[in-house]
């Protein structure tokens, strides 16, 4: 993060009764450096958010494991299994479609909870956190809620 392209950090500037902003940057890569640098000393991320200003939506942050990345694998593989297996079973008869469904669906599950593991382990475990984005924006803002705004300050200090 470059102190030039920040308009305020560790300001705590007040946005809402509950939420404070803890700096505005000109690039969502700097704002995700601010929640990677609170991830990396332990700080709850889940409980940060990248809001983008001048526009609506924001991102929430959460911790990413290594076992919650298996899972969302496992989870993303189980429904392409089933649907692979739902189209096996339009050009077969009889009581095996229900054989080929739930094969396509625990083998699915296995092969994305595989594939799961290995791209998380491929970051070198750079990040310890996920979240989801929309659409550019001029600005982005790092905020916190109130009660852990005094937490996220001291943890940015540290790192």
């Amino acid at each position: 993060m470059s102190t030039s392209t920040a308009t305020s950090m560790h300001g705590m500037d007040r946005t809402a009764d509950h939420i404070y902003r803890l700096g505005e940057f000109e690039s969502y890569r700097e704002a995700r450096q601010v929640v990677d640098r609170l991830s990396d000393v332990g700080f709850p991320v889940e409980r940060v958010g990248v809001v983008r200003s001048g526009s609506h939506g924001a991102e929430q942050a959460g911790r990413l494991t290594l076992g919650r990345a298996t899972l969302i694998g496992a989870g993303l593989g189980a429904w392409l299994g089933l649907v692979a297996g739902v189209v096996v079973t339009v050009f077969l008869a009889g009581v095996a479609w229900l054989t080929l469904m739930a094969g396509g669906f625990l083998i699915g599950a296995a092969i994305g909870a595989i594939f799961g593991f290995i791209a998380y382990w491929a970051t070198d475990l750079r990040h310890g956190f996920a979240g989801t984005s929309g659409r550019p924006a001029p600005r982005y803002a790092v905020e916190v809620d109130r009660a852990h705004a005094l937490e996220a300050v001291q943890a940015l200090d540290q790192s």
